[in-house]
């Protein structure tokens, strides 16, 4: 059984390897915004995995420690109690330390989404059942066009998408270029994001809006 297992880890592992390809990454970061985010999710994953690391240490020397028998007589030791409360109290205190920092790192990576340069265009896109109405608005109004689906944006330039959803909550997502904003009826959001490269990036409705959800 243990043999079937060693031998079937490889091949599950290149299964979720092969998860991490694909149009859609939020590591294959080609926008300012994007390459923010990619910095908080790099930050947020090392530091997870060396606070697992530690943990997964200390259970294995706890659990690999020679123990007393169990009628052996309780034998409080004072000086091991207060160790463990200095360990327990600087535990607690990293703990907070750590997700302070994660909080206010998110606070100002995601804020960063949402400001706007002196230079920018401006689109505005309606999400739909089951689709997305784009105007895009001009120096004049005869600039001014409107298109669906399809978004066309310049290189090195920052644009400001103004978001609203006309029926239900949508999700614009373009991982590649930006984080995800939802669309609320009502209340408009922005999204500003500025392409460093020319390509193709696929984006989609990260919101389940009805039985028909459609990308």
């Amino acid at each position: 059984m243990r043999r079937e297992i060693r031998r079937s880890l490889p091949g599950l592992a290149c299964l979720l390897l092969a998860g991490c390809g694909g149009w859609q990454s939020a590591m294959d970061a080609h926008g300012t915004s994007a390459a923010s985010l990619k910095q908080l999710i790099i930050l947020i994953v090392v530091v997870c995995s060396v606070v697992w690391m530690l943990v997964m240490i200390a259970l294995i020397r706890a659990l690999s420690r020679e123990r007393a028998p169990r009628t052996a007589p309780v034998d409080v030791d004072a000086e091991r109690v207060r160790r463990m409360s200095v360990f327990i109290s600087a535990a607690v205190a990293a703990t907070v330390i750590v997700i302070s920092g994660f909080t206010v790192t998110s606070f100002f990576a995601t804020r960063r989404l949402s400001v706007a340069g002196p230079d920018d265009l401006t689109v505005k896109v309606s999400g739909l059942q089951w689709w997305w109405n784009v105007q895009y608005f001009g120096a004049t109004p005869a600039e001014n066009f409107q298109t669906a689906n399809e978004i066309h944006i310049p290189v090195g330039r920052n644009v400001r998408f103004q978001l609203e959803g006309d029926d239900v909550i949508h999700s614009f997502w373009v991982p590649s270029l930006a984080g995800k904003q939802d669309l609320i009826p009502g209340r408009p959001n922005e999204l500003s994001v500025r392409a460093e490269r020319a390509g193709i990036y696929r984006g989609q409705c990260a919101e389940f809006c009805g039985m028909q959800h459609a990308h």
